[in-house]
């Protein structure tokens, strides 16, 4: 899976990152490089190292510096975490800055894609944004609240996803602070970090050069209240809930199988994640998790896709009580309308499509149907996208007759594109050989796909 673009670090004047062989390599301007070595000598990033917040790294000196990381599998982004996920990352991200803070450094910024989870373990990756001495927190606090704690208020206090309003800068204060304006229980510390700071923005429109540069300064607290504040911010962001159910997330226990149905399932997957060579694996419509599950004992690696938050954080504890959070990649997302590229040129981050490019095999388990009759998409359409993703493909289909076929149908008005075994057969049949493996119901068959 390709990870890395060329523009993923522009923005940074003190550091760009470029990926070799499996490992992330940065190199430092001259006074990226002075900041860094002082953190690394000082022992707090090792620290940070030990304790699993920061990225591993190795320093390689020589005519200049250069250090290098692992380079994590797949990477996803803030618009594609959950509240939960999100909410771990802000926390985590204000751990590090006052951990730096009390060793005498400080963040240069406080982006969200600082952040990547590794497996389910979020890490700070950003090595080249800190710096040197402590200063006023007024950049790094503003970005924090756009990419962390805007978006947070948001989802708990209105029910809103954040990931309706995120863009490549988070949620800004003055979009967050329309979408609250006026709901009761927002809370001092929610007004204060919210309201107030959209009030001084705006006084500040207009000013000249410097009193800009006066505000950066001056607007900062005191040394002695930076630690604080982060406490304050930190204690904000844990206190703060969402809704944990969804339709979804009890469909498990709803849907058309009994539990020997649902190990018939297991074991087709099972077999076909047997004959599949181990890498990396997808399971699109992942529910709670239980199919990425199986694929993750026979595979270094599982993406499990859901377009549903909560059943997201439902299939989250499911790796964790398994045992496997550390090779299963969880995000949520729309197979039928994954995250595009943005930024600059569109490829500052990548689209989803291009970070799953290698995958090796993918199960779609009673996925079809939804796409095709609820989603208005061809059966044609969908053996192009599967093509693009995978050269194998464990495909459950529900037939037309089938009754969750003929619930949706029936929403639809009965107008939907072509819909039964014949069609499946023959537009897949375009770009893969089809062998059926087995069925969960009659009305479902399940194929497994090799591409030609």
């Amino acid at each position: 899976m390709e990870q890395m673009s060329r523009f993923a670090s522009y923005r940074d004047p003190a550091s760009q990152v470029s990926s070799m062989s499996g490992e992330i390599v940065r190199t430092f301007n001259a006074a990226g490089a002075a900041a860094f070595v002082k953190a690394h000598e000082d022992g707090v990033l090792r620290a940070l190292v030990e304790q699993g917040l920061l990225v591993p790294y190795e320093v390689q000196e020589g005519d200049s510096l250069r250090v290098r990381s692992p380079e994590i599998p797949f990477v996803s982004y803030p618009s594609e975490w959950t509240f939960g996920m999100l909410k771990e990352a802000g926390l985590l991200t204000l751990e590090v800055c006052r951990r730096l803070w009390s060793a005498g450094f400080h963040l240069r910024d406080a982006s969200a894609y600082n952040i990547v989870f590794d497996g389910d373990s979020p890490k700070f990756v950003d090595l080249g944004s800190i710096g040197a001495g402590t200063t006023p927190l007024w950049t790094a606090y503003g970005q924090f609240c756009d990419h962390f704690l805007n978006p947070l208020l948001i989802e708990a206090k209105i029910g809103v996803t954040f990931r309706q309003l995120w863009t490549i800068e988070g949620i800004p204060v003055t979009t967050a602070r329309k979408v609250l304006h006026g709901r009761k229980g927002f809370g001092s510390g929610a007004f204060r970090n919210v309201v107030l700071r959209a009030r001084l923005e705006s006084s500040l429109e207009g000013a000249g050069a410097a009193i800009r540069r006066s505000a950066r300064s001056d607007i900062g607290l005191p040394a002695r209240r930076v630690g604080a504040l982060m406490g304050e911010m930190a204690d904000l962001i844990e206190s703060l809930r969402v809704k944990t159910d969804s339709h979804w997330t009890s469909y498990t226990c709803d849907n058309s199988y009994d539990e020997a149905g649902e190990a018939a399932r297991d074991e087709m997957i099972r077999a076909f994640a047997a004959r599949t060579p181990a890498g990396a694996a997808l399971d699109v419509g992942t529910n709670t998790g239980r199919h990425a599950v199986v694929l993750a004992k026979h595979n270094e690696r599982v993406v499990a896709l859901d377009s549903d938050p909560a059943a997201v954080e439902g299939a989250r504890k499911r790796f964790q009580a398994e045992g496997i959070a550390h090779r299963v990649f969880s995000l949520v997302g729309d197979i039928a309308d994954p995250t595009p590229g943005i930024g600059l040129m569109n490829q500052e981050r990548r689209s989803l499509l291009e970070r799953l490019a290698g995958v090796g095999a993918v199960t779609w388990m009673a996925v079809i149907h939804h796409l095709v009759i609820g989603r208005s998409i061809p059966l044609g359409a969908m053996a192009e996208l599967a093509a693009r993703l995978s050269s194998r493909h464990l495909i459950e289909f529900v037939d037309i007759d089938d009754p969750m076929s003929q619930l949706l149908a029936a929403s639809k008005g009965d107008e939907h594109h072509p819909y039964d075994r014949s069609h499946f057969e023959k537009a897949f049949a375009e770009h893969f050989d089809i062998t059926k493996v087995g069925e969960t119901l009659e009305t479902r068959p399940v194929f497994e796909l090799t591409r030609r």
